[in-house]
């Protein structure tokens, strides 16, 4: 399963008083900043954590005060344990910048184009077994396991292609080594997008959604090709797609999804602050998180009902056929 990845934010409210004592001099990193809505900063630098701070702390930082920085003990250690500081031992990369020129937007819109196309396309002929006939989908015979081949090889095809577009759109190809993380262990790839917290809302917002974009797109081209091809393997590669797809919608998971939803309301701690502190969120955005969660675990019932306990009912029936 392929998704993005962002470092958890951090909030800090410091004022800035000169009551410490010098500490080491400190060479800051760059630092790639952005006001939010509410007037707070959000701050981040290359392998550091995103940071979440009021105008006087950001601008100390944006602007490398380090006479302030450094007798504000608290900022200070804040800062170095936050991976903000320059290790001479750490090697030093500069963050990708959020494109504006007319190639990157031109793409951006064609993607947009093509999604669009490919929603409406499912929606005037997407075939409605997806979403309720489950136990028709798995044919339990001999081809079974071929089959489990053929979509095992498609899966991870198709997530290097979701990972790729999330590259694409966040700037970051030249750093697919440092930022795609791949566990073999627990089948997922990720991608690191904390970065673009700090570009301007239509990029961030194209560079998490990339990802499900092409996955939507992939599912209509094999809408097209069943209308002609109606057999096995296209309905368990578009069953692939489905389901990858709706689990995206699971927010309350780390999914594309639900970092679409904290970009959108542009709030990196909005998951943290609904779990702990809801007093400091405002009541639009504890509605939204609320709706959110809900839709997060009717996802849930609903792969299990619809397709979890149906196809273990139909192993277990297919097991007992052949003992």
């Amino acid at each position: 399963m392929g998704m993005v990845s962002q470092t958890n934010g951090k909030y800090l409210d410091i004022m800035i008083e000169n009551k410490f004592k010098d500490t080491d001099d400190c060479a800051l990193k760059d630092i790639s900043y952005r006001e939010m809505k509410n007037g707070e900063y959000i701050l981040y630098a290359d392998r550091a954590e995103l940071l979440v701070v009021n105008r006087e702390v950001a601008l100390t930082v944006i602007e490398k005060d380090k006479i302030n920085i450094t007798k504000n003990k608290k900022l200070f250690e804040i800062l170095k344990n936050n991976g903000f500081l320059i290790d001479e031992h750490n090697e030093i990369n500069g963050l990708p910048k959020e494109p504006k020129n007319n190639i990157f937007r031109m793409l951006q819109i064609f993607l947009m184009v093509v999604f669009g196309l490919s929603v409406l396309l499912l929606l005037l002929y997407g075939s409605q077994k997806l979403i309720w006939n489950s136990l028709y989908i798995v044919p339990f015979d001999r081809r079974i396991f071929g089959l489990i081949l053929i979509g095992i090889s498609f899966s991870v095809g198709t997530t290097i292609l979701h990972e790729f577009m999330h590259l694409i759109f966040s700037n970051n190809i030249k750093n697919i080594k440092r930022m795609l993380s791949i566990s073999l262990k627990k089948s997922t790839a990720y991608v690191s997008l904390t970065h673009v917290w700090t570009w301007s809302v239509f990029s961030r917002l194209m560079a998490v959604s990339a990802g499900i974009m092409i996955d939507i797109v992939v599912l209509s081209i094999l809408l097209v090709i069943g209308k002609v091809l109606n057999n096995e393997i296209e309905t368990i590669l578009m069953s692939i797609m489905f389901l990858r797809i709706i689990w995206q919608f699971g927010f309350h998971r780390k999914t594309d999804g639900k970092y679409f939803l904290m970009m959108l309301l542009d709030n990196p701690l909005i998951d943290i602050d609904y779990k702990t502190n809801r007093n400091v969120l405002t009541k639009k955005e504890v509605l939204a998180w609320r709706i959110a969660c809900v839709i997060g675990k009717i996802i849930d019932l609903y792969l299990l009902f619809f397709w979890i306990m149906p196809i273990v009912y139909k192993t277990i029936l297919w097991i007992g056929g052949r003992i």
